[in-house]
C-alpha cells in the first residue's frame, strides 16, 4: 500500500493545486488523489481550456516526482444546472484522470434521488447503469478503471444507491467488466454499519481497488484523521493486507482551519500516522 492524500484539505485557501501538492510533498507525500469539487468553477475542469490545463499539470507533477494515482469524478449531480452538463463534466473528469496518469476514477452512483418511502433499488440501479455505461467504455478505452464508492444512507432525508454493499456489488456485477471495481470509503462504511463495517468490507474482498480513509464517531461523516474518531484502524489495515490490497491508502479529509503556520505540522502528523498504520506499528486502543 502507498499512502496518498487529497489536496482538498487546503480548500478555501488562496493556493494553486500545484502549491498544495508541493506543501504535501514537503511532509513526505508523493502520491495523490485528484479529488474534484462539485462547486462549479473551483477547478480547471470547468473551464474551456481544461485539457490544456490537465496536460500542463501532468508535466508539472512529473517534474516534482509525484503521481496522481487516482481521481474522483464530480458527485452531488443535483448541484449542477442539468444532467447533460453533469454528463459532460464527468466525461472530462475521466479524460483528466487518464492525462494525469491515474489508474482509477471513483464515482458516486446515487443518481436517483428519492424519498425513503418511494426508494426502489432496482430503479436506482437501472438509472446508474444507463448513465455510467458510456463512461465505463471511455475508461476502458483510456486504460483506466472505474471504482464505485460505498455511500451511507440517511433514511430520514433520502435514500442513496450504493449505501449498502449489496447495491455496490449489484452495479459492479451488472457492468461485468474487468475495469469496474470498488472503492471502500472507511468512514462511510462506519457511519452506515457501525462496528459491523468490517463484516461488510469482507463481502467485497479483492474487488477493492481504491480506498478513502477518514475517521468519525459513527453518528456523523466527519472526515477526521485516523485515531480522532472510534474506528479500529488495526482491524481495517489488517483486512486490507489479508486480501493483498495493492492500491493506495488515501486520505479524504475535511479542510481544516489551522493557521498557515501550522499546516506543515498537521501534514507531518498525517504522514506519520498513515505510515505507522501501513507499517503495522502498535498504537494505543481508541478511547471513546
Amino acid at each position: 500500500m502507498k499512502l496518498s492524500i487529497m489536496p482538498r484539505i487546503f480548500q478555501g485557501r488562496k493556493l494553486s493545486l500545484l502549491d498544495c501538492v508541493k506543501i504535501c510533498r514537503k511532509a513526505g507525500f508523493d502520491t495523490f488523489d485528484f479529488g474534484i469539487s462539485s462547486h462549479v468553477g473551483s477547478c480547471f475542469l470547468y473551464g474551456d481550456d481544461w485539457e490544456a490545463q490537465a496536460k500542463k499539470l501532468a508535466g508539472e507533477i512529473a517534474e516534482l516526482g509525484v503521481v496522481f494515482d487516482q481521481s474522483h469524478a464530480p458527485y452531488a449531480y443535483h448541484l449542477y444546472k442539468d444532467l447533460e452538463f453533469y454528463r459532460e463534466i464527468t466525461r472530462r473528469a475521466v479524460e483528466i484522470c487518464a492525462i494525469l496518469g491515474g489508474k482509477h476514477i471513483i464515482i458516486h452512483a446515487d443518481l436517483a434521488q428519492s424519498k425513503p418511502e418511494t426508494y426502489n433499488p432496482t430503479d436506482a440501479l437501472t438509472v446508474a447503469y444507463e448513465f455510467y455505461a458510456p463512461f465505463v467504455e471511455q475508461a476502458r478505452r483510456l486504460g483506466i478503471g472505474i471504482a464505485i464508492e460505498n455511500l451511507f444512507d440517511d433514511r430520514s432525508k433520502r435514500s442513496r444507491f450504493t449505501s449498502t454493499v449489496e447495491e455496490q456489488l449489484a452495479i459492479i456485477d451488472k457492468f461485468n467488466d474487468s475495469c469496474v471495481s470498488a472503492c471502500w470509503d472507511v468512514g462511510h462504511g462506519h457511519v452506515m454499519y457501525g462496528d459491523k463495517h468490517l463484516n461488510e468490507i469482507k463481502k467485497l474482498g479483492n474487488r477493492i481497488s481504491c480506498t478513502h480513509v477518514h475517521d468519525n464517531s459513527q453518528k456523523r461523516d466527519l472526515h477526521l484523521c485516523p485515531y480522532l474518531g472510534v474506528i479500529n484502524w488495526k482491524e481495517v489495515v489488517g483486512f486490507l493486507k489479508e486480501i493483498n490490497y495493492s492500491g493506495s491508502f488515501t486520505y479524504e479529509l475535511k479542510p481544516v482551519a489551522f493557521a498557515d503556520s501550522l499546516m506543515d505540522t498537521y501534514l507531518k502528523l498525517l504522514y506519520d500516522t498513515g505510515t505507522s498504520l501501513i507499517c503495522g506499528e502498535e498504537v494505543a486502543e481508541n478511547v471513546v
